[in-house]
């Protein structure tokens, strides 16, 4: 699909529902052209998400504590139209991951699943995915999740110790972000879930090979 491509849904009966039948709608980025885009893979949608998308979005941000503490309504409906992938069973989102640029890599985060949609590839779906939209060579994506890291191992990632100065750099001041955002919001369970499984955390790297 080009970057001029329009999101469509999901339109199969719930009987055919299978991880196959799953529409796997990249977002789309409005550039001035293909050039430009290329340079600039952020560029967000001039589509509007639902809104029943952005209560989905916050609800999960809301429980799954793990991941960054849900933000407005307009940021999170600027989440959804940006560099993100989505997963929709019969026109309703069930998956999200995004995607952002940290140093040498691009570090696929945010990684929700429904509850009621685990267990049936759509997380393997989701990762692969993303990584099929991301252009550059070296895919990051950090964990301490054994089931996230059996599904990126099945993928070709492999986990690394130390995944480059610039990276480590770009992590450590996202790691820091996230950590003002949550004390602001006054989110102290999240700040302690997070923080006690930190040294948990493995770093799985993917490189991509050269398109010819």
């Amino acid at each position: 699909m080009n970057h001029y491509g329009r999101r469509k849904r999901s339109k199969l009966p719930a009987s055919m529902w299978s991880p196959t039948h799953m529409f796997l709608q990249p977002r789309n980025y409005v550039g001035f052209n293909e050039a430009l885009n290329r340079q600039n893979p952020f560029r967000y949608s001039q589509l509007v998400p639902d809104m029943e998308d952005c209560v989905w979005l916050r609800s999960m941000l809301t429980s799954e504590l793990e991941v960054r503490p849900p933000r407005s309504e307009r940021k999170e409906k600027k989440a959804l139209a940006g560099f993100c992938t989505t997963i929709y069973d019969n026109g309703r989102l069930v998956a999200f991951a995004e995607m952002r640029k940290v140093g040498s890599h691009f570090e696929i985060s945010t990684v929700l699943v429904d509850p009621a949609h685990r267990g049936r590839g759509v997380g393997k779906s989701l990762i692969r995915t993303s990584v099929e939209q991301i252009e550059g060579s070296l895919v990051l994506c950090c964990t301490k999740n054994p089931a996230m890291a059996k599904v990126l191992k099945s993928l070709g990632f492999t986990a690394v110790g130390w995944p480059g100065i610039s990276t480590a750099i770009g992590l450590t001041i996202n790691t820091i972000g996230r950590l003002l955002s949550m004390l602001i919001r006054f989110e102290f369970k999240r700040i302690w879930i997070q923080g006690k499984g930190i040294l948990a955390y493995e770093r799985y790297v993917l490189e991509k090979a050269e398109k010819q």
